[in-house]
């Protein structure tokens, strides 16, 4: 264990900025985070890293008892964003109106839900502007593995350097 001065969370109340000691913990805890996701992309070949998931890691990691950073909402909430991405995708191009259509129904999916994770929308934006449209098994495949690491190294850090309850509320 770690002194409790380096252990990633910030002091109690809203500090102008974390102390250095932890602040160097917590972006290192976010590096192996996503080196663990890199790491399983290029064993199985696929890409996992997504800019998204560094959001993801930076909410556990940084706010790990607030609800959208639990695991419910992180899994629902890119669930969610891509399945619409995927359906909207399916039937319609791509503009920016059809984007910003479908990024407000992932939006009130995952409010009706309680699964609210911002990530989960900026994955949807990231596959409707992409060029090419893969299969929605190998995205849905790609997204939840690189989700399902990021969470789970994000718990493995808070149990090994911040002594932290993750998840907060539960696993689902």
């Amino acid at each position: 264990m770690l002194p409790e001065r380096l252990k990633p969370q910030p002091p109690a109340g809203r500090p102008a900025r974390w102390p250095v000691g932890q602040a160097l913990v917590t972006g290192l805890s976010l590096s192996v985070t996503l080196a663990a996701v890199a790491g399983l992309a290029h064993v199985v070949r696929q890409p996992l890293l997504i800019p998204p998931l560094g959001a993801t890691g930076t909410l556990i990691l940084t706010a790990p008892d607030r609800p959208i950073a639990q695991p419910r909402s992180i899994l629902g909430g890119y669930l969610i964003g891509v399945g619409v991405a995927l359906a909207a995708c399916a039937w319609l191009e791509p503009t920016g109106l059809v984007i910003a259509l479908a990024a407000g129904v992932a939006l009130a999916l995952m409010l009706a839900t309680d699964t609210l994770h911002p990530p989960g929308g900026a994955a949807l934006m990231l596959l409707m502007l992409a060029p090419a449209r893969p299969a929605g098994a190998l995205v849905c495949g790609s997204v939840l593995a690189g989700v399902a690491v990021v969470v789970a190294v994000g718990w493995l850090v808070h149990r090994a350097v911040g002594g932290r309850r993750y998840p907060a509320r539960g696993w689902w």
